[in-house]
Parts: structure tokens; sequence; C-alpha cells
């Protein structure tokens, strides 16, 4: 059987269970009084943690590539077709300008709200794009696993 069936199997409900593992670090950082300044590390490896627990399978995206120093994620699972959801609820860290905002306002405006977006390759790319300065053609298929550190388990 294709591994992308399987990674279903444990929950019916894979958006709700990725969204209660982002609350959750959310909530957990709030309460600490803490802002996102510095954290996307630490929340991103915990985040990954808590989608392994749950066999969702993950990829972290270090810009560090692109002269950047941030990272988050792409969950992705397995819904009839393969649905990816980026994960960066420390984007309020940036200081996103009015015009990019405009260009990119759903997945934005999901980030700041919630902390994770349902994506296309456009909107990656224009993600990408927003952060970086840099305009790429990437499409998730056959690209994030080379821009990512998914080895299958997560790094220590």
């Amino acid at each position: 059987m294709d591994y992308s069936k399987l990674i279903n199997i444990k929950s019916q409900d894979r958006l709700n269970d990725i969204r209660e593992i982002v609350f959750k670090e959310i909530n957990e950082v709030n309460q600490s009084g803490g802002t996102y300044d510095g954290l996307c590390k630490y929340v991103a490896n915990n985040i990954r943690y808590e989608l392994n627990n749950k066999n969702i399978r993950s990829y972290l995206i270090d810009l560090n590539q692109f002269d950047l120093d941030h990272v988050f994620l792409v969950a992705e699972y397995n819904n009839s077709n393969i649905i990816r959801v980026l994960i960066d609820p420390t984007i309020s860290q940036f200081n996103i300008g009015e015009k990019a905002f405009t260009k990119n306002k759903e997945i934005l405006t999901n980030l700041l709200n919630d902390g994770y977006s349902i994506i296309d390759d456009e909107m990656f790319n224009n993600y990408i794009h927003l952060l970086t300065n840099e305009k790429r053609n990437f499409t998730l298929d056959n690209d994030l696993i080379s821009l990512s550190e998914y080895n299958g388990k997560i790094k220590n």
C-alpha cells in the first residue's frame, strides 16, 4: 500500500489534529508571556514532535539557504488527495508591509490568526518570496524534500 494512503489512518480529521497541535503551542508561548521573536526553531521543533506523534508527515524548511534565519513547517496528509499545510505561528515577528499583506492576504491572515494555512504551489512560492524577497518557482510535489530537513523522523 502507498504511504500517502496510510498517513491518514489514525485520525479521520488530520486538519483538526494539526489545528490542536498548533493552538497548544501558541497557548504555551502566550501563557509564558513570551513573544515569538527568536523562537521559530523552538516552536517548529515542538510542533514537529507532536505531528510525528500523530503520524503526520512534516517538513522543516530552514530559510538559512536563502540567508534568512527563520524556519517553518509544511505538514501533509491524504484526504483523497495530498493536502499541504504551512505552519508558521511565529510569522508575527516579521514587520510585513501593507503591499505584501495585500498580495498574500489569505495565507498571512491564516498564519497570523491561526498559525497555519492550507497551501498550494503558488501560495508556497509567494510565502518564500514574501520572506526572502526572492522569486522562486518551486513545486511542492518535486521540491519539498530537497528544501527540507525531512528524513522520515525528527532530527535531534
